[in-house]
């Protein structure tokens, strides 16, 4: 009996949580009988990368205010990106001039496109290497609005991980 009390308020790791959802688990989530998504939700757990865009309205040096987007790379586990880490091929989606209609611009990335960030006001996180790209406003674009695309991370030199879809708005 006390076990099973102090299994309710035990956190599974985040393994223990996909072993619990393949077709051999207690809980088999919908992607738990096909193998392949099985290891894409494995690769996910085990490299648990982020990229997201967000927007921040900041403050210069002089007392102007400035509107930046920064697009975060976070990767749990790594010191430092290397240019064959990471590469993405997709669209940057601006919202024009005046709003009225959005642009398309195709990119293509790889590590060599995002410097670290530091020196932010976004506190270091331990083990964790955190890269950003910058965006500000332009003449003929506007303002960036969204990202998507499809991105593929390469913990070590020959192993790539399945690509996901990336699709992400940028929110104040």
């Amino acid at each position: 009996l006390a076990g099973l009390l102090a299994r309710s308020y035990t956190q599974n790791t985040p393994l223990e949580k996909w072993i619990a959802q393949t077709r051999f688990g207690v809980k088999p989530a919908d992607w738990a009988s096909r193998y392949t998504d099985e290891m894409r939700e494995l690769y996910k757990t085990v490299f648990p990368f982020t990229f997201n865009l967000g927007r921040t309205v900041e403050m210069k040096y002089n007392g102007d205010f400035i509107e930046i987007a920064w697009l975060i790379l976070r990767l749990p586990g790594q010191t430092r990106l290397k240019d064959w880490m990471i590469h993405f091929k997709g669209m940057e989606i601006w919202d024009g001039r005046f709003g009225i209609s959005s642009i398309e611009r195709p990119v293509e990335w790889t590590g060599a496109a995002f410097e670290a960030d530091i020196g932010t006001l976004r506190p270091h996180e331990r083990g964790v290497a955190r890269y950003r790209k910058l965006y500000h406003e332009e003449r003929e674009l506007g303002y960036i609005k969204k990202i998507k695309g499809t991105l593929t991370y390469s913990p070590l030199p020959g192993v790539s991980l399945p690509a996901i879809e990336v699709d992400d708005v940028a929110w104040i």
